[in-house]
């Protein structure tokens, strides 16, 4: 766990995720699986099918999901917990937000 941006070296800042909009996805801290390639929170889907996440260097970007079933899954009425990808672009989506929430892969 990071708790000052000093900490964080692998990655750079400029590539850890320090802020996300997750709108109505979970009603606490949203959270990711570092070590299953599976959404512990459903894939928060907004602003046209993607989302507007900030990094550790406080530089923000729009990031565009590129699956269908991503998309799908976080505009659910009631999205589904714990899901997992079936698709490479669904495990890529996947695999670039934990990437950028945990600096890598545990799995």
């Amino acid at each position: 766990m990071v708790k000052k941006r000093s900490e964080i070296t692998v990655p750079s800042p400029a590539y850890r995720l320090v802020f996300l909009d997750e709108g109505r996805i979970s009603p606490d801290s949203y959270a990711i699986h570092y070590t299953t390639p599976s959404w512990w929170d459903p894939p928060f889907v907004r602003h046209g099918n993607g989302t507007n996440v900030a990094f550790a260097d406080g530089h923000s970007d729009y990031w565009k999901y590129r699956a269908a079933e991503t998309i799908q899954a976080g505009k659910r009425a009631n999205p589904p917990y714990n899901f997992r990808p079936t698709t490479d672009e669904g495990l890529a989506d996947l695999q670039k937000m934990q990437k950028a929430i945990w600096g890598r892969l545990g799995y």
